[in-house]
């Protein structure tokens, strides 16, 4: 007669195991969210170099246009096929443009994130104007006989 098959234990390993993996999983999502801000914090990153991008082209068109007519714009609605650059991505409202002397001009946006507080060896494009506290920022710039055309981060200059 057949020996009667001893009916297997479960044994409470494979799910300690996995629960243990488990548990690590979430735990690097959650370090990494918290590491990198996670999507809406990268996207405000990405708003914020946008800006600075178009900040650093507005600065060449203002620059070609002093160069040409030896004097600055009044507005930035002066500067041929800007249309693109002169207004945020997210709000649509035009960059703070004002004229504060023959040679010299604030540039003024609000930006999501403080740039200070990234990592320092991380890439930046637009040096000039990736430096700026969150919020609303002016960046002075002067353009003279010494072509001194970085900005002068003080001080801000707030709006009206």
């Amino acid at each position: 007669m057949a020996e009667p098959q001893k009916k297997p234990q479960n044994s409470p390993m494979p799910m300690l195991l996995w629960g243990i993996a488990s548990l690590a999983v979430a735990g690097a999502i959650a370090g990494g969210l918290m590491l990198t801000g996670g999507p809406q914090t990268e996207r405000m990153r990405r708003m914020d170099e946008r800006r600075a991008s178009d900040l650093q082209q507005i600065k060449s068109a203002l620059l070609n246009k002093f160069q040409a007519n030896h004097t600055l714009p009044e507005k930035l609605s002066a500067l041929e096929n800007m249309e693109d650059y002169i207004q945020d991505p997210v709000s649509g409202k035009p960059y703070l443009y004002r004229k504060t002397g023959r040679d010299r001009f604030r540039l003024c946006a609000t930006f999501a994130l403080d740039s200070r507080e990234q990592n320092a060896n991380e890439y930046m494009p637009y040096q000039n104007f990736n430096q700026h506290p969150a919020g609303f920022y002016c960046f002075n710039l002067h353009y003279g006989p010494n072509q001194d055309n970085s900005p002068d981060r003080t001080p801000t200059f707030n709006p009206d």
